[in-house]
């Protein structure tokens, strides 16, 4: 080898060997020197913790971690040593350090040892795969960011926590299509003492014990997401927002909210006096996209349960109801609602300002009533948008005024009620009525408009009335000769009476009689008398 080889040969190592320096030198500055904590106290020994701070040649090295685990701190993540000064540790080292996440990774169960973890402020605990048992997560503007997957297992949530992203009920146990898995109520209530808008994937999710406080839920659609109420008890109930029965010293202000699922009733024996949903003593709650399904055999009206209630209205009480309106609630909306039940809305309590907008009702045959108003004090109720309400004994049943104001501002539009029952009838003419009111002092402003109503039942009936205003506008009642009805348009004026009842581009079938009792005017908006033409008016 000439000595001009053995020069670039020396020249190549030597370079070889700064490149080796500079590498390791590279390495080795990732580590911090330090020599004294953040109180001014120095580092010994006992401080130090395997990947984060090291001693090399007599000094103290921090590492400069992008992110930390607790097994970064000693965990052991079996699920049965005591994890909680690691989790703690990796939890201040992120906060100390400006690191935002604190990382759960790994098939790992940390067990916190029945500990109360205070977590730093602002910090994001992010999940996959790993488990957090037995123990108190307080939180302090803290984000939990993980899968529809169980991250928790006797854990219970405190503080404030934010909701970055959706939050999950499986977090706790509660799985799709799984009857075994941990009841819904469970976790929902677990979740809703930090959260409120708790998300549901498709598939069907179980609860047998009902009676769940609701505040925010929203799934896939009401055709993928349901939530299935198993019980073979009677009078109970599902889901309840705000007190049941309360007052208005008693209203949550929460703007509850029930978005994009399917309701379900479910028994193997016959129940009665149950309901799907209770809007209790709440405000501006928001129901939409919900479909309310209670029309199996066991939690339906029998043929001949709802002769019975035909002749005794008391025993209204025993039908199953998918919303009862039962509390001082005000500023409700109930938009894209399915109902399949024996009554679909029920006013058990005044409420106030009520917009009920495209509302289908199926009552099955044997149903009671798409509507049912057991107290008539409620006021400012609005029905529009695209109503279609078909089956069942009435449209609407009122029942005897329960207070001196009756139907304030309450309005029906753009309805079409059809297929009513046939089968049950008083002296051979079918029993069954599109509106059914019965006896008041008051209706100071009760508006029908765009309605058409079937020909299998009777048409407007009201008991006796003293004074008020009923208006009828733009509103058909067909005639169907096969079915024996006896009347399309009904109401007896009491003594005194100053009651107004208008109509306007309103078809009544002159085959049908128009009773209107004590009446001393009878016209329509131009003044003109007998505006039924053939019908047959009785005026006593």
């Amino acid at each position: 080898m000439d000595r001009v080889t053995r020069s670039i040969i020396s020249i190549i190592m030597f370079l070889l060997s700064l490149c080796s320096i500079t590498y390791t030198y590279a390495q080795e500055s990732d580590d911090t020197e330090v020599s004294h904590k953040r109180d001014g106290t120095p580092y010994t020994d006992d401080d130090i913790v395997e990947n984060i701070l090291i001693k090399k040649n007599g000094k103290y090295y921090k590492k400069k971690l992008s992110y930390v685990t607790p097994m970064d701190f000693g965990a052991k993540g079996d699920g049965k040593s005591d994890d909680s000064k690691a989790f703690m540790s990796a939890l201040n080292y992120a906060a100390k350090n400006n690191l935002s996440t604190v990382y759960l990774n790994g098939e790992y169960v940390y067990n916190l040892n029945n500990s109360v973890i205070d977590i730093p402020s602002r910090l994001v605990l992010k999940f996959d795969g790993a488990i957090v048992k037995n123990g108190k997560l307080k939180g302090y503007n803290t984000s939990i960011l993980a899968d529809p997957v169980k991250i928790f297992d006797n854990i219970e949530l405190m503080g404030n926590y934010i909701e970055g992203g959706n939050v999950f009920v499986e977090w706790f146990g509660t799985f799709p299509n799984d009857i075994h898995s941990v009841d819904l109520k469970t976790s929902l209530e677990k979740l809703n003492t930090v959260y409120f808008n708790i998300k549901l994937n498709s598939g069907i999710y179980y609860t047998k014990e009902g009676n769940i406080s609701l505040k925010g839920i929203k799934g896939v659609s009401q055709n993928k997401t349901f939530i299935e109420f198993n019980t073979n008890e009677s009078d109970k109930h599902l889901f309840h927002i705000g007190k049941v029965g309360g007052t208005v010293a008693e209203r949550t202000y929460e703007s509850n909210t029930l978005e994009s699922v399917a309701l379900v009733l479910s028994s193997s024996k016959r129940t009665i006096s149950n309901t799907l949903l209770i809007v209790g003593a709440s405000h501006k709650s928001i129901i939409r996209d919900v479909k309310f399904v209670m029309n199996a055999p066991y939690t339906s009206i029998t043929a001949s349960e709802l002769s019975q209630m035909a002749l005794n209205e008391k025993l209204i009480d025993m039908a199953n109801v998918a919303i009862a309106f039962d509390g001082s609630s005000e500023l409700t909306i109930l938009e894209n609602i399915f109902t399949l039940s024996d009554i679909g809305i029920k006013f058990s309590t005044n409420t106030d300002f009520v917009n009920i907008r495209n509302y289908t009702s199926w009552n099955g045959n044997n149903g009671f009533a798409t509507v049912y108003f057991k107290d008539t004090t409620s006021s400012n109720i609005l029905f529009d948008g695209n109503q279609s309400w078909s089956q069942g004994l009435y449209g609407v049943y009122a029942a005897d005024e329960t207070g001196y104001n009756s139907f304030v501002n309450v309005k029906f539009e753009n309805l079409r009620i059809e297929q009513l029952n046939e089968s049950i009838k008083k002296n051979e003419k079918v029993l069954a009525t599109s509106f059914r009111f019965g006896d008041y002092t008051h209706i100071p402003n009760l508006i029908f408009s765009n309605v058409m109503l079937g020909g299998t039942g009777n048409g407007f009936r009201f008991g006796k009335v003293k004074d008020g205003r009923i208006s009828i506008r733009d509103t058909e009642v067909f005639y169907d000769k096969n079915i024996m009805r006896n009347l399309a348009f009904g109401i007896e004026f009491l003594p005194e009476a100053t009651l107004k009842v208008e109509f306007s581009s309103t078809q009544l079938p002159q085959d049908l009689p128009i009773e209107i009792k004590n009446g001393k005017v009878v016209s329509d908006e131009n003044g003109n008398r007998n505006y039924w033409g053939k019908a047959k008016i009785i005026s006593e």
